[in-house]
């Protein structure tokens, strides 16, 4: 009987240990992957969305799908995904053409101005690093054009543009992608720590500079 009763107890102490060892080397493993410049952000997300999972955070699911799908136009884009951007253009008339010049957009109306000035990174986490393995130092993207229309007709404007377009330096694409790693390392550090019963915890981690 006292045998019975042993075994009864040893195994109620056990289950315990076998539930908490697989989320505790799952977050060894994302602590570790973080730490390591040379794997790819897209598998830690992986694991961070089997993380998710296992822990019924639906927060850092929620996240961790928009870094490894993209955010849609409806989605609420995190702030360390709008940057700042300059504005350049090529203007051209029947004497002479300018390329790459840089444009004053403080003479658009502050909504146009605001569009151009303000870039909003939507793309998934493997899209903004493939765009990193082109070596590029800054990329382009176009004004929309009822902008550049609207630009055109401002009384201030003597040579028209033909193109333009805001740059997003190669520097910013890289800071999006090490503070999605850096913020997925502090969930980790401050889960393993015993925080994450904290319902505002995981956003502030993440959404939160």
């Amino acid at each position: 009987m006292f045998a019975a009763w042993r075994d009864k107890f040893c195994n109620s102490l056990h289950r315990p240990v076998q539930s908490i060892m697989p989320r505790a080397s799952l977050l060894e493993d994302i602590r570790a992957d973080t730490l390591d410049e040379s794997i790819p952000l897209p598998s830690i997300l992986r694991k961070a969305l089997y993380l998710a999972t296992k822990i019924r955070s639906e927060d850092l699911k929620r996240w961790v799908h928009f870094e490894l799908n993209g955010y849609k136009k409806e989605d609420q884009l995190p702030d360390y995904r709008i940057i700042r951007s300059a504005s350049f253009g090529t203007a051209v008339n029947r004497a002479w053409k300018v390329s790459n010049a840089p444009l004053p957009t403080h003479i658009l109306p502050e909504r146009m101005a605001h569009i151009v000035g303000e870039s909003h990174l939507s793309r998934s986490a493997r899209e903004l690093a493939s765009l990193l393995e082109s070596k590029e130092n800054s990329f382009k993207i176009p004004w929309p054009t009822f902008i550049m229309q609207h630009f055109n007709e401002l009384d201030c404007v003597q040579v028209p543009l033909i193109e333009a377009w805001s740059v997003i330096p190669r520097g910013a694409i890289e800071n999006v992608l090490d503070t999605v790693r850096t913020r997925l390392l502090s969930f980790v550090i401050s889960t393993v720590s015993g925080n994450d019963r904290d319902t505002n915890h995981l956003i502030s981690c993440i959404y939160e500079d």
